[in-house]
């Protein structure tokens, strides 16, 4: 064990993880245990499997930069859902995109006035990549390399992202919360109507979901079945990594006679528009089965199909958990919104803890 190892920070754990891939090309899950093995840590300290212990919140970290990375188009994913380093650099276009979407709101990327924040960076993005191309080329992380540059220039930094890190990180995530949390002060000065708001933050929090990633969600969903069972909970752990047999978690209950119960957990992000289908059941109940447990839980940010629900309806110790009933739970047990002045927020804490960059 490295006595000196810290918490990474977002940048050395973007670093890190386009160091470890390499040329190669890597499941998800083995990506992620590769960049944690590389952080400084023993395996004393990344034993626990726990939905709070450290080796946890280091793959939610971990998975949330890596979506980041795909997002930025750093890392690419490929037909057989591996992950690649992308052999190309972005073009211009694509990495404009990438700072508008950093830096800016909807708001802001609507203004396309010549003072506008929008032409601001273009202009000043432009510049460095025509002076800074052979910097660039040899950079490990060409968006953390221009982020760096863009901040050494006094009229971005102060007047567009020292402003945005005040509280949220510069990403799609941060950008989100950011967001809803207008819309929230909006509804609580009456210049939104309650419902309309409820809508918005009940669609942003899936969509947070999908951001922070599987691994993110893997936790959340301990945390929330937790809550729902109470202090009958006598253990948990998560398994999710590679070679899991598809079961993200584990929670053993016993009741007030002693009796127990084993009950797998398998948590389902999606971040596009699609329906869970039935051979993801079927070999759910076939690791049930092989695992002696006495109920299986699968719960998404997303929805199941028809044919999965009527299957699903037919077998007594499976559930499942589409995204109404999900945003159900979370209101009910107060995981992942929180209830401000008789209005739900988002608990924006929670999505951004890892990262330590609300204020």
């Amino acid at each position: 064990m490295k006595n000196n190892a810290t918490y990474p920070t977002r940048l050395a754990l973007r670093k890190l993880v386009l160091q470890t891939i390499g040329q190669k090309a890597k499941k998800r899950k083995q990506l992620i245990m590769d960049v944690i093995n590389k952080c400084g840590y023993g395996k004393e300290e990344l034993k626990d499997t726990g939905s709070d212990s450290l080796s946890t919140r280091l793959k939610s970290f971990t998975g949330i930069v890596i979506n980041e990375l795909l997002e930025e188009k750093a890392l690419l994913m490929t037909d057989d859902f591996k992950i690649v380093s992308a052999e190309s650099l972005p073009d211009k276009k694509e990495i404009l995109e990438i700072f508008l979407k950093k830096y800016l709101i909807e708001d802001e990327l609507k203004d396309n006035s010549p003072s506008g924040k929008k032409n601001i960076i273009k202009a000043v993005l432009g510049d460095l990549i025509r002076r800074k191309r052979s910097e660039i080329a040899k950079a490990i992380d060409v968006v953390a390399y221009l982020d760096e540059e863009l901040r050494k220039n006094e009229t971005v930094y102060n007047n567009i992202i020292k402003q945005k890190e005040k509280c949220y990180p510069q990403t799609p995530l941060g950008n989100k919360l950011k967001l809803i949390n207008k819309r929230f002060n909006d509804c609580k000065k009456g210049a939104l109507k309650k419902e309309i708001y409820r809508k918005e933050a009940h669609k942003t929090a899936m969509e947070c979901i999908s951001l922070a990633g599987g691994e993110f969600f893997e936790r959340f969903c301990m945390s929330l079945i937790k809550a729902c069972y109470g202090d009958k909970v006598i253990k948990d752990e998560l398994t999710a990594g590679p070679g899991d047999k598809g079961i993200d978690g584990i929670i053993i209950v016993c009741d007030e006679i002693g009796f127990k119960e084993k009950i797998l957990i398998q948590a389902k992000t999606k971040r596009k528009r699609g329906f869970i289908p039935l051979s993801e059941i079927r070999e759910f109940l076939g690791v049930m089965t092989s695992e002696n447990a006495t109920k299986g839980l699968m719960i998404s940010n997303s929805n199941y199909h028809k044919e999965t629900e009527k299957f699903a309806s037919k077998v007594k110790n499976l559930i499942l958990i589409d995204q109404k009933k999900l945003i159900e739970l979370m209101e009910k047990y107060q995981i992942g919104f929180v209830n401000e002045d008789g209005i739900i927020k988002i608990d924006e804490a929670l999505f951004l803890e890892e990262q330590k960059a609300v204020c």
